[in-house]
C-alpha cells in the first residue's frame, strides 16, 4: 500500500475469507461499511463508479458534483467491446481489449511482444495498453524467476464506426 500511496484502509484476503463470507460473485469488488460497520453497498466488477462515490458521498453526509471518469472506458455512455476471458498463466495468442495485465510473483523479467519488461515486485503489471478496443496477438515469454499466475484483459472503448 505504501509503494501505491494508498492511505485508506484495505483489506488484504490472502485466505479468500471475506471472498466466501460475502459470497463475493466477482473481481474487483467494493464494499463500503457505514460508521457503524453495517454494509452499506457494495459493487462486482468495474464501473459503476458514479454510484460508488454517491454512496460515498451520502454515508458521509455531503453532496458534490461526482468526479469525471478517468477513463474513456470508466464513461457510462461508452460502447464497450467484450475482453477475451482472463486466460491461466502466461498467456501468448490473439486477444481483443483495451489493455493488458499479469498477475506475477517474484522478480526479474518478463518479454511481452519482443521488449523486456522488468518485474520489481509481485502483483498486477500492466503489460500493454490501447487507446480503444483492439484485437492484437501477445506473446508473453516469463523468466525462470518470475511466476505469472494469470494474464488478464480489460475491455476497451469501441470506436465509432468501428
Amino acid at each position: 500500500m505504501a509503494r501505491l500511496r494508498i492511505e485508506h484502509p484495505v483489506c488484504i484476503d490472502l485466505g479468500f475469507e471475506l471472498w466466501r463470507a460475502y459470497d463475493n460473485a466477482g473481481w474487483p469488488a467494493r464494499y463500503l461499511w457505514d460508521g457503524a460497520g453495517h454494509l452499506a453497498e457494495y459493487h462486482y466488477g468495474e464501473g459503476g463508479y458514479r454510484e460508488t462515490e454517491l454512496a460515498i458521498q451520502e454515508l458521509l453526509g455531503v453532496a458534490c458534483e461526482p468526479v469525471e471518469p478517468v477513463h474513456p472506458e470508466d464513461d457510462p455512455t461508452a460502447s464497450i467491446a467484450a475482453q477475451t476471458p482472463d486466460q491461466r498463466g502466461a498467456y501468448s495468442g490473439p486477444y481483443g481489449a483495451g489493455a493488458v495485465w499479469a498477475v506475477l510473483g517474484g522478480t526479474g523479467e518478463l518479454h511481452v511482444n519482443g521488449q523486456r519488461v522488468a518485474v520489481q515486485w509481485p502483483g498486477a503489471h500492466l503489460l500493454v495498453e490501447h487507446p480503444h478496443h483492439v484485437n492484437a496477438v501477445l506473446d508473453l515469454r516469463v523468466d525462470t524467476d518470475v511466476t505469472c499466475y494469470a494474464t488478464c484483459f480489460t475491455p476497451g472503448v469501441v470506436l465509432p464506426g468501428a
